[in-house]
C-alpha cells in the first residue's frame, strides 16, 4: 500500500510538471508575435522601423527558438528521446537567452535615457507603451529560461553514457569514475 501511495504522488507530481511545461510552451508561442512585432518599434518616435537592418535579428533568432521548442515538445510528448540535437539546441539557445537579455538591456537603457530629452519630444503614450514593451521582454526570457528548468525535471539530465556501453563499442580510454 505505501508503494502505491508513493507512485500515486510522483505520477501527481509528473501531472503538475506536464501542466506547468503546457502552460509555459502556450505563453511562449503566444508571446514570440508580440515580442517580434515589438521589436520593430520604436519608443521615441512611436514609428515602426520595418527595413531596419538591426531589427532583423531578433526575428532570425527566434526562429532557433522555435525549432527547440518544437523538438522539446517532441521528447516531451515521447516521440523521441532526448540525443544529441536536443542537446545542441539547448546550448544555441542559451545565446538566444543572451541575445535576450541585450535587447532587455537595450531598452532599459532607452528608458534611462529619456530622461535627459525634454518630455514635449515623446509620444503621450511613451510611458505606457515602455511598460508593455520591457515586461513581454521580462516575461519571454524568464519564461525562455525556465524551460531550461522544465526541459530537465521532465526529461531529465542529458547522459549519452548508455550509447557507448550498450553497443559495445567505445572510443577512447575507459577511465575510472570513482573520483
Amino acid at each position: 500500500m505505501n508503494s502505491t501511495l508513493i507512485h500515486s504522488k510522483e505520477k501527481q507530481e509528473d501531472s503538475r510538471i506536464r501542466l506547468i511545461w503546457n502552460l509555459c510552451h502556450s505563453l511562449i508561442y503566444l508571446s514570440i508575435p508580440l515580442v517580434v512585432t515589438i521589436n520593430f518599434y520604436g519608443l521615441y518616435t512611436h514609428e515602426f522601423y520595418w527595413l531596419k537592418p538591426d531589427n532583423f535579428i531578433l526575428p532570425a533568432v527566434i526562429l532557433i527558438h522555435l525549432h527547440y521548442q518544437k523538438e522539446l515538445q517532441k521528447r516531451i510528448k515521447g516521440i523521441k528521446s532526448a540525443d544529441y540535437l536536443l542537446q545542441k539546441l539547448e546550448f544555441a539557445m542559451y545565446g538566444v537567452v543572451l541575445i535576450y537579455g541585450f535587447e532587455l538591456l537595450e531598452t532599459a537603457y532607452t528608458l534611462f535615457q529619456s530622461n535627459s530629452y525634454d518630455r514635449a519630444l515623446f509620444p503621450e503614450t511613451f510611458w505606457i507603451q515602455a511598460l508593455i514593451v520591457v515586461s513581454l521582454q521580462i516575461l519571454f526570457t524568464c519564461l525562455t529560461i525556465y524551460t531550461f528548468y522544465l526541459r530537465r525535471q521532465i526529461l531529465g539530465p542529458y547522459n549519452f553514457d548508455y550509447i557507448s556501453t550498450s553497443s559495445g563499442f567505445t572510443t577512447g580510454k575507459q577511465y575510472d569514475k570513482s573520483f
